[in-house]
């Protein structure tokens, strides 16, 4: 009985012994040298702190699309979804969101051929050696599938921070000359292909919201458009607008941006009403959005919807003003209201002229009738 218990003590100290061991190489494996120890309150309160970077948000260097919308931005994401892929297909041709993956899963292929033939030169090895090439090639390939990574998507939302304002980043050289397409096929037909998206800004650059970036970004956008051949001449406007923001002033960010464009060439001249090209500018939170566009007073600031009623307002306001402007010369001449205020100042002038000669006629005759009276008394005396 004593010897039945202390095997089974013995037993018991053994496996707790294991458990207790396993259990403090885990905790080493997970928490390093400090096993054990609870870790202290400011380490909480520093990680509470620590602001997190979002994978799927805006950063620098990106291209893409600035679009507001009112209050749908699910629905105004689809909308610009399916129009951005409808005319991209038409001018770059369909998209191959795939094409790395399928590049690497080929080369994978190739590569387990070549293994299978090498195995099939050497018939005299064994199954043993033939079941390790086998696994080697699987793993190979398994890790040739985890690191490759999946093609970007011509057209991809991200975070921009901001409510009613979407980023859709574009993996396009240049923005500006879809968008342009779209606003002419929309200007041209007058159909609107939008109900929930409003404006859609292309950006060429993205910086850092300070004036230093913003110069630096500017000088290598500007070269191609302003840095032109002596004798020419072309005009500009700047449009600023800051959102969720107050790092730079609207009239540093112009007078900076204007200085640049006079020295690539002095005969550049500003002009708001017909500009030739207009440099817009979005601050957005900690970042500044930089492009250059053309077309932006008649596209009416790209705006979808407007841009769909544009010519009916031109047309509108043309003829409203040809009914104003033009003077029919033919029609026979009438009285005006000025002629007849005339006709009645002469005559009310006449009649006080002659109430006013039969006032000095009375007035005379009044004095003569005194002058006899005074001779008749002197006579009788």
């Amino acid at each position: 009985m004593t010897a039945a218990t202390t095997t089974t003590a013995g037993a018991t100290s053994e496996i707790f012994s294991k458990n207790t061991r396993v259990h403090f190489t885990q905790k080493k494996i997970m928490g390093g040298n400090d096993v054990g120890k609870k870790r202290s309150r400011a380490y909480y309160k520093k990680c509470m702190h620590k602001k997190r970077k979002k994978w799927n948000s805006m950063d620098v260097g990106m291209q893409g699309f600035l679009v507001t919308c009112n209050n749908n931005e699910s629905q105004a994401v689809k909308e610009m979804y399916n129009l951005f892929n409808e005319y991209a297909d038409k001018l770059y041709g369909p998209e191959q969101c795939h094409g790395l993956k399928k590049k690497t899963l080929q080369d994978n292929e190739g590569k387990l051929e070549n293994t299978a033939e090498d195995d099939d030169d050497d018939d005299d090895d064994g199954d043993d050696e033939e079941e390790e090439d086998i696994e080697k090639a699987l793993k190979k390939e398994v890790n040739a599938l985890k690191q490759t990574v999946p093609a970007e998507r011509r057209f991809q939302q991200l975070d921009s921070g901001a409510k009613n304002c979407l980023f859709i980043k574009t993996t396009l050289s240049n923005p500006c000359e879809l968008i342009h397409a779209i606003l002419k096929d929309i200007y041209e037909t007058q159909v609107q292909k939008s109900r929930f998206a409003l404006r859609v800004i292309p950006i060429q650059t993205i910086c850092r919201a300070n004036l230093t970036d913003i110069n630096n970004s500017a000088e290598d956008l500007f070269e191609p458009f302003f840095r032109t051949t002596y004798g020419t001449m072309l005009t500009y406007g700047i449009s600023f607008k800051a959102r969720m923001t107050s790092k730079v002033s609207r009239d540093e960010v112009i007078d900076s941006l204007c200085q640049i464009i006079g020295e690539m060439n002095p005969l550049n001249k500003v002009n708001y009403s017909n500009p030739d090209l207009i440099v817009l500018v979005e601050v957005l939170r900690g970042f500044c959005c930089l492009s250059v566009v053309k077309d932006f007073n008649k596209f009416r600031k790209y705006n979808l919807q407007e841009t769909a009623r544009a010519q009916q307002t031109e047309s509108r306001l043309a003829a409203s003003s040809s009914k104003t402007d033009p003077l029919d010369n033919n029609k026979p001449s009438t009285p005006t209201t000025n002629s007849t205020s005339t006709a009645v100042v002469d005559a009310a002038s006449t009649e006080k002229e002659g109430t006013a000669a039969t006032t000095a006629a009375e007035t005379t005759s009044t004095v003569a009738v005194d002058t006899t009276a005074v001779e008749e008394m002197a006579s009788s005396v």
